[in-house]
């Protein structure tokens, strides 16, 4: 794991990207939110909370994120950017945006973050990390599910730690299309009224 660890780090150096961690169970995303962990291609960072117990994961998804950047053209990248802007702007800052401009944005979103999913088990594999694939894959889907209750109910949602029955829900690998099963939709939009 530290050759993983050390390789990546060289490798964002390279690029001129830092790795930024944070000693907390979260880090500042900077719009007001806090997060476990994020990437920034304008800022040149990811940033990873070192005290969370899933740091690696969360290492793992945010490398990733930079080897998408890397793999896309600018006018792609920047189509992914605009999208993240406008969902984090509409949760976050309460900025409106036409409907159709939300939810393409929401849509893009979702794709991005799968793609992400799809590099990070690739590199769980690889380098045979200590990471647990099929609870990692659930995981996964439900982070991506939850930009649908996001969407639903213009809420990042409340910090919850997801239960068993709630994972269980979750397939133990990444399902084609854009699509959230309506058993998980129920179950989350409740999560996610927290703040109402």
């Amino acid at each position: 794991m530290k050759s993983f660890l050390h390789e990546c780090t060289q490798h964002l150096g390279v690029y001129g990207f830092q790795l930024y961690k944070g000693r907390g169970e979260q880090c500042n995303l900077g719009c007001g939110a806090r997060v476990a962990g994020w990437f920034s291609a304008e800022d040149k960072r990811i940033a990873v909370a070192m005290n969370n117990k899933g740091w690696l994961e969360i290492f793992v998804h945010e490398y990733s994120h930079f080897l998408q950047w890397l793999d896309q053209s600018e006018a792609e990248s920047a189509k992914d950017d605009a999208a993240t802007n406008i969902v984090d702007e509409w949760l976050y800052s309460y900025k409106d945006f036409p409907a159709p401009k939300l939810k393409e944005a929401f849509r893009r979103v979702r794709a991005y973050e799968k793609d992400c999913e799809i590099r990070a088990i690739k590199l769980i594999k690889k380098y045979k990390l200590p990471i647990q694939i099929n609870r990692y894959l659930k995981y996964a889907n439900l982070c991506i599910y939850e930009y649908h209750a996001s969407e639903k109910t213009r809420s990042k949602g409340c910090e919850f730690i997801p239960s068993s029955s709630l994972m269980r829900l979750m397939p133990s690998s990444l399902r084609r299309g854009d699509g959230c099963p309506d058993a998980v939709l129920k179950r989350l939009l409740p999560l996610y009224s927290c703040f109402d």
